[in-house]
């Protein structure tokens, strides 16, 4: 009986697989994996059970550089761009989907999953305009690859994002973000990080209430912690050359970050 269900489900995931603007799958509380490339995106936790993927045109023009001031642009090494694109479904069964999708003309996508899920997400963007985003979403985030920004906001974790494969290529991230993190109603290990940070170039900025108990350590060989918040160091650690243990408020959940070129900064936000 699994089997036919599957079947089925392979049926109606196919069936909404072709060339189009708009794309949804039907999860039933599977695990969902994306692997997109060169597209920006914008991703939102809904109340639905469906993954929902829309395509836009971006109105982004290319810099005019100054020395082609009062000339007129004739050729770009940009694409132009429509809003299809055609998913593939790696993977189907009873605990997993999987989907890919390809590299297209369409450089902007916008991503609504279950907001409770477990998410797994893999980007690369190499174009300077790139941006990813989640927002809303209360499951476990992995989220690896490069974007030139990345922000996360209103999201609960787990939370892991690291650079993947191509930490040191053209589309290395340089800015993640992380603002009004959801610590009410969440558990966690005290030994698990709730935030875990990994990547060769981005400065990190992550605001944070100031009543929250935290225990932080960062890693960054080439830059500096800056912090607004009374961050206390945990003399309990043994000390590191360019590691950093500190506790907020007596400590509590688990912010690892490690930066290898970039600077973070810790700044104090309302408190929940």
């Amino acid at each position: 009986m699994k089997k036919i269900l599957i079947i089925i489900g392979l049926v109606y995931v196919w069936a909404n697989a072709f060339s189009q603007k708009t794309s949804e799958f039907a999860l039933h509380g599977r695990q969902l994996s994306l692997i997109t490339k060169n597209a920006s995106l914008e991703v939102i936790g809904t109340d639905d059970d469906k993954l929902i993927i829309e395509s836009s045109v971006s109105e982004t023009l290319p810099e005019i550089p100054a020395d082609a001031a009062g000339l007129q642009l004739i050729s770009s090494s940009i694409k132009s761009e429509n809003g299809s694109f055609t998913p593939q479904v790696v993977k189907y069964d009873d605990k997993l989907m999987v989907i890919n999708i390809p590299e297209s003309q369409c450089r902007h996508y916008r991503i609504k999953v279950p907001k409770g899920g477990h998410l797994k997400i893999a980007f690369d963007i190499s174009s300077p305009y790139g941006k990813v985003s989640f927002t809303n979403l209360s499951g476990e985030l992995e989220a690896s690859g490069n974007a030139p920004v990345i922000d996360f906001s209103y999201v609960t974790g787990p939370l892991t994002l690291s650079c993947g494969e191509t930490g040191f290529s053209i589309g290395a991230s340089t800015q993640i973000n992380i603002s009004h993190l959801q610590f009410k109603n969440t558990t966690y290990n005290k030994d698990t990080p709730f935030i875990n940070i990994i990547s060769s170039y981005a400065d990190v900025n992550i605001s944070l209430p100031s009543n929250i108990g935290a225990s932080l350590q960062v890693d960054s060989q080439y830059g500096n912690l800056y912090s607004t918040l009374n961050f206390v160091t945990n003399l309990k650690m043994p000390p590191v050359k360019n590691r950093y243990y500190g506790l907020l408020n007596s400590g509590g959940r688990v912010l690892t970050i490690n930066s290898t070129y970039g600077s973070i900064y810790i700044r104090g936000e309302k408190n929940l």
